[in-house]
């Protein structure tokens, strides 16, 4: 047939196709092509197409997956690409909203209190695929009382109270920790190069004080010290006591 003007042009891409073998045990085969969707791809085993709505196989990227695995049969596998993905378009920054996300089925809301602690499910793509909380083990409810500087925790059993108190530029602070239900109490009272002075009371009656000195340590200024004998100071220690105090062993 005559026709006026330039010849036309013709183009084509031929079906494209892999064959694989199943062995009976293999679930996972790799593709030649990138596939984002099970519908892009038809998939037959022993002749029979699979259905991609029923969970019968599923793809990311170039790997198919079946749920079960093939028979051990030649050439039993045949992937037909339906479409094949020839580029990926990059939306760009700060252009997706949120109403464009898939749902991930994770309830929106904070997760994780002074009670339980957060707990998340992340799958190989670096979503949060289900969200839950684990409670403290023990742990009832913690509070703080800014008027005291104190911190209550309280336990399915019973209760103790932190008192926190703020040190000054020798001694970095005081913690005294106290069992509402024992009335026992502990009190750490951490200095300066870390050395701490533990006293442990029961019953508001009995103090006792470590008698080991591991690290030199030197009085705050403007204060006594107090401890109860003999004392075991390790090599090179030192317990400085400055002008106009004094430290008083027992």
């Amino acid at each position: 047939m005559a026709y006026i003007g330039s010849s036309a042009a013709f183009s084509g891409q031929a079906i494209q196709t892999d064959v694989f073998s199943g062995n009976g045990s293999n679930t996972v085969f790799t593709l030649s092509k990138t596939v984002y969707n099970t519908r892009d791809i038809e998939v037959v085993v022993n002749n029979v197409q699979q259905n991609p709505f029923d969970g019968s196989y599923a793809v990311d990227n170039q790997t198919l997956t079946f749920s079960g695995a093939p028979s051990n049969v030649a050439n039993n596998i045949v992937v037909t690409y339906r479409q094949v993905t020839t580029g990926v378009l990059v939306p760009p920054d700060n252009s997706v909203t949120a109403n464009s996300l898939t749902v991930s089925g994770v309830t929106a809301g904070a997760y994780g209190n002074t009670t339980a602690i957060p707990v998340l499910t992340i799958n190989s793509k670096g979503q949060i695929t289900a969200a839950t909380t684990n409670s403290i083990s023990g742990i009832t409810g913690v509070s703080f009382t800014a008027a005291n500087s104190t911190v209550t925790v309280s336990t399915s059993g019973s209760s103790f109270t932190a008192n926190i108190q703020q040190g000054n530029s020798s001694v970095q602070g005081l913690l005294q920790v106290v069992d509402s239900v024992s009335n026992t109490s502990a009190v750490i009272a951490a200095a300066a190069n870390s050395v701490a002075t533990v006293a442990l009371k029961a019953n508001s009656t009995i103090q006792e004080f470590s008698t080991n000195v591991t690290s030199s340590y030197t009085l705050t200024t403007g204060k006594n010290g107090l401890a109860v004998g003999p004392l075991n100071l390790a090599n090179g220690v030192q317990i400085t006591v400055p002008t106009g105090a004094r430290l008083v062993i027992l």
